[in-house]
């Protein structure tokens, strides 16, 4: 996908099964003992990621959002394999308001060999929580809006709609505004 814009020959995505007895087990005892259910069923991943790094041998994993990124960080360094993690939004804006996120991200800072943000306020963020600022850098999600021409619009527009959560960083206002 996108062979163009990203020529790279060997790039594996790892997908994880959700359905696992172990791991049902496991959430209905961490229910019980009241830890976060998403990490109930992490040593039984950590135990198939492991495998699957050893088979694959890659030079690199880079972990989509923080979670995924504690969740693989210790395999990783068991390995001696580079992680780079980036963070995305809620999962450093919120979770780590969480005292488990909090701990799970400390601990991801000290093996993290590289931290990927979307904004120089997530990069803040992401040193108060103990990331180092030398390897923690900003890289901007977004289109290229030359790539669209501007079109004239000759009439009031009366109908508008807007998709995303009603959360003040999704900019509904603006592009309110902007019409």
């Amino acid at each position: 996908m996108n062979m163009d814009e990203r020529p790279f020959a060997n790039v594996q995505e790892v997908k994880l099964s959700l359905i696992n007895p172990e791991r049902i087990i496991r959430r209905g005892i961490d229910l019980l003992r009241n830890r976060p259910m998403e990490t109930s069923s992490w040593p039984v991943y950590r135990k198939i990621i492991k495998r699957m790094l050893l088979d694959l041998q890659p030079d690199t994993i880079h972990a989509h959002f923080g979670p995924m990124g504690a969740l693989i960080s210790p395999v990783a360094k068991s390995l001696a394999i580079p992680l780079v993690v980036t963070f995305y939004g809620y999962d450093i804006s919120e979770y780590a308001l969480e005292d488990y996120w909090r701990a799970q991200y400390q601990e991801l800072a000290k093996d993290a060999d590289a931290v990927t943000v979307l904004s120089e306020q997530m990069k803040t963020e992401a040193v108060e929580l103990g990331f180092y600022p030398g390897k923690t850098g900003v890289i901007h999600l977004g289109t290229d809006l030359s790539r669209f021409p501007k079109k004239s619009v000759n009439h009031p527009v009366r109908n508008f709609v807007s998709v995303g959560r009603l959360s003040e960083k999704k900019g509904h206002i603006d592009s309110i505004k902007s019409v």
